[in-house]
């Protein structure tokens, strides 16, 4: 098992675009820590090579997007709203909602694309895996940062 999860891990990381790389960060730390990620979900979705194959380009691609968005979302929350009258502040409310609408329908667009991939119950666990590699990746920076 663990033979095939290096070799998927070695497509993947061939084959991943490079807005993904932006996610983690650039350079060498940037790719270990997408490599880590890369073999987390792979393994906590149990996703075979077909899968694989199937899967990580589509989600590649809605991560980018909605990194992007996310982006959007604290260009705005950088302004401070004391300093601003009541139509601005209802403007400001109205950009913050449009993005958030986006982001959720960024989710519905990329739901059934996924499902080509791999099934249902596999993407439902995608939100709680990625809290589970963060808390993780955090726990191993503190570890390594206390030694």
């Amino acid at each position: 098992m663990k033979h095939i999860i290096i070799i998927i891990i070695s497509i993947m990381l061939s084959t991943m675009q490079f807005a993904s790389a932006q996610r983690f960060g650039d350079g060498e730390r940037g790719e270990r820590i997408k490599a880590l990620w890369v073999a987390f979900v792979t393994q906590e979705l149990e996703l075979t090579s077909d899968e694989s194959a199937k899967f990580w380009p589509i989600y590649n691609e809605f991560i980018e997007k909605e990194r992007d968005l996310q982006k959007s979302k604290r260009r705005l929350a950088k302004k401070t709203p004391s300093d601003m009258s009541e139509a601005e502040i209802d403007t400001y409310f109205n950009q913050i909602m449009t993005v958030d609408e986006q982001i959720v329908a960024l989710k519905r667009s990329y739901y059934p694309k996924l499902k080509t991939a791999v099934a249902a119950s596999k993407i439902i666990k995608l939100p709680t895996i990625e809290r589970e590699f963060k808390k993780k990746l955090i726990k191993l920076i503190q570890e390594k940062r206390g030694k």
